[in-house]
């Protein structure tokens, strides 16, 4: 989060000293902060010379960064990709409400604008929710005879186009 939105951290140098550096928005692994006057002492009477500051960004248990854009998957349940609904979604800077469209299958990507990584001070990249399907681990009788009577009413054959396109690399 440090690295999409910026921060202020501390950080001891080789020599001890402890130097408060910002860390601007939207940096990458291995960006160099140069800190002019802050590192060793010259030789002789020369000036101190200047310090470097390596940054590692760390991954996030939650979010993936893509360039700008972040991408986040979020656990619903079959009613609400049947159904539809509106879900809480976290995005760097707090929860927002998306709407889930009835229909939905596993791997949908939804999109919330301006709500990825700082490009400039006026604009920001995207994040992407990607949704997954959960099912319970324990089903009801109930769920279970109304799914099978509904499944035999459709048609739908969701491994049909599938199959052919794969059967040449078969």
């Amino acid at each position: 989060k440090d690295a999409e939105l910026g921060a202020e951290r501390e950080v001891t140098l080789a020599g001890g000293k402890r130097l408060r550096i910002k860390i601007p928005p939207g940096v990458s692994t291995g960006a160099k902060l140069r800190f002019p006057g802050q590192g060793r002492p010259g030789v002789g009477k020369g000036p101190a010379g200047d310090a470097f500051v390596e940054l590692t960004v760390k991954p996030s248990a939650l979010f993936n960064r893509n360039g700008s854009d972040i991408e986040i998957e979020l656990p619903i349940s079959r009613s609400e990709s049947v159904l539809g609904g509106e879900v809480k979604v976290p995005t760097l800077v707090g929860s927002v409400l998306v709407k889930v469209p009835g229909g939905v299958s596993s791997g949908a990507r939804l999109r919330i604008k301006g709500k990825g990584v700082p490009i400039s001070p006026s604009a920001r990249g995207d994040q992407f929710v990607i949704l997954k399907i959960v099912t319970p681990p324990s089903v009801d009788e109930e769920f279970k005879n109304a799914v099978e009577a509904w499944s035999k009413r459709q048609t739908f054959a969701p491994r049909a186009d599938w199959i052919g396109a794969r059967e040449g690399n078969l």
